[in-house]
């Protein structure tokens, strides 16, 4: 959302970011000439009619030509929000994962409930947007919806600090001169990642290669993946350095990324590993992945769960690397500029 506020004022239109809170990891990131409009509470559904009145409140004050909405709460909220307003704002929602995966997996009363909002309110929105095809496919089963009735607009991911950001020195000892091919992992020491995964995969490929790995993030499963290194004897090549303020000089630096996700919205990382030049092995989990790499074109690709593939396909990157350059031009695809522009054609249509 950051990256699209950017884009929309870049192009010349005054752009609110309201949140329910202003708090996070990317609160300092708002770009210059977005203003920033506080709730003041945490998500909450027991707070939904409240919040919803407040918004409501806002689109008549200030009249704004259309609201983007962000995923479950905030979605329904500015769907009823807009019918209690008497300025007629056209409202828009998104969903950035399959909800069928948060349905299955709940942690809120909210996400409990988001297959009743996605049939009762969302055919009321005046438009809905996925970041993936597979994300619209499971949005329209899961809620009735109209497939055709939803736009599918990947990630603006792509920016120019992305590559200032890669040349940034990074003092891993790994990845200081010649040694070993290391492969990186970035994201959340949780189940849908599936690091094991990884772990079990770079075993088999050290049968064959050797080869270290590197696991950027934090999480629940930190114990239980230090242990599963331990049990399949690769401990000595598996670094989990935890959170890293600078996760490109890492990508830039590493033979190749692998994605081994079990679930997906999108598959951001991967984007991101390829505007730093990078090779990008994947598997080919719903949702995103596929749509990237356009089905291996651009990185070889393993089914979910399956460390022998996941394996196969680390090798095979390994030996023959896409060039930088193929990858940096995938990689524009998602660029600020080219996806604000998908986003402000389906918003203003018509203005």
């Amino acid at each position: 959302m950051i990256n699209l506020a950017r884009g929309f004022v870049a192009e010349g239109h005054q752009v609110d970011l309201i949140l329910f809170k202003r708090e996070g990891a990317y609160v300092d990131q708002v770009p210059e000439g977005v203003r920033v409009l506080d709730f003041g509470v945490r998500r909450n559904l027991v707070l939904a009619a409240w919040l919803t009145l407040k918004l409501a409140a806002y689109i008549n004050r200030q009249r704004p030509d259309a609201v983007l909405a962000e995923s479950g709460v905030p979605n329904s909220i500015a769907i009823l929000a807009g019918r209690l307003a008497s300025h007629p704002a056209r409202i828009f929602i998104s969903e950035h994962i399959a909800i069928s995966e948060v349905i299955a997996r709940p942690v809120t009363m909210g996400e409990r409930l988001r297959g009743f909002f996605a049939r009762r309110l969302y055919p009321r929105a005046d438009g809905i947007v996925c970041v993936s095809k597979g994300v619209a496919d499971d949005l329209a089963q899961v809620g009735a919806l109209d497939r055709q009735g939803i736009t599918v607009i990947h990630n603006p991911l792509v920016t120019p600090e992305i590559t200032e950001r890669a040349e940034e020195p990074c003092d891993h000892p790994w990845l200081q001169g010649d040694g070993p091919p290391v492969l990186l992992g970035v994201g959340r020491l949780v189940d849908q990642k599936d690091f094991g995964n990884l772990l079990r995969a770079l075993a088999v490929v050290r049968e064959q290669r050797d080869a270290r790995l590197i696991v950027l993030g934090e999480g629940p499963q930190e114990a239980m993946l230090r242990g599963l290194a331990e049990e399949l004897g690769v401990a000595d090549a598996v670094d989990l350095p935890g959170f890293v303020d600078n996760p490109y000089a890492y990508m830039a630096r590493s033979a190749a990324l692998v994605m081994s996700s079990a679930w997906e919205g999108f598959g951001n990382v991967i984007v991101e590993a390829m505007a730093c030049g990078t090779p990008v092995v994947s598997t080919d989990c719903p949702s995103g992945p596929s749509e990237i790499l356009q089905d291996g074109r651009y990185g070889p690709m393993a089914p979910i769960r399956d460390p022998k593939a996941l394996a196969e396909a680390i090798l095979r990157c390994l030996e023959e690397p896409l060039p930088p350059e193929e990858l940096l031009d995938r990689a524009e695809d998602f660029s600020i500029p080219r996806i604000s522009r998908q986003y402000l054609d389906l918003l203003l249509a018509g203005d």
